[in-house]
């Protein structure tokens, strides 16, 4: 399997987990507005859906959803850590 681009937002035969120990952010698509780049530690299910739980720069998590269609996400693979 080949690590996403940098600006890699379409998964293909990705899974979630495979986004684990990469930078991300998401970027609105109403707005344009990105994130911070934060870190994903884990697939998590919240609500019934898959999501990623993040840990943000200044130590904040937060939990983003994997098909959130109000965003697209972007990865850089650069930080794999596992």
């Amino acid at each position: 399997m080949t690590a996403p681009s940098r600006h890699d937002t379409a998964w293909g035969t990705w899974e979630p987990e495979d986004a684990v120990g990469r930078a991300i952010r998401r970027i609105d698509l109403r707005s344009g507005t990105a994130s911070p780049w934060a870190h994903a530690t884990m697939v998590v299910p919240s609500r019934g859906r898959e999501c990623w739980l993040v840990t943000l720069w200044d130590g904040n998590v937060d939990v983003w959803r994997v098909d959130d269609t109000t965003a697209r996400y972007e990865f850089d693979s650069r930080t794999r850590t596992g």
